[in-house]
């Protein structure tokens, strides 16, 4: 990937393929041209890991979730 993206163009796309391909951290980190210390960063600063899990989940099991 070329290093002219931007670090935000690299965090969005890193993102999408960490929650919703659901590759692992350091196959991401190298698709966007991040360190995997960067990536483990943005996965725990910004929970992706939750995001990733909330992802998988139906609207009926988001629903029932809310009501416990």
């Amino acid at each position: 990937m070329s290093n002219s993206i931007s670090i935000t163009d690299k965090q969005l796309l890193a993102k999408i393929l960490f929650t919703r391909e659901h590759l692992d951290q350091k196959v991401v980190a190298k698709k966007v041209g991040v360190s995997e210390n960067t990536m483990s960063k943005w996965v725990n600063e910004f929970n992706w890991k939750n995001l990733r899990r909330r992802l998988l989940l139906t609207k009926e099991e988001q629903l029932a979730v809310l009501y416990e």
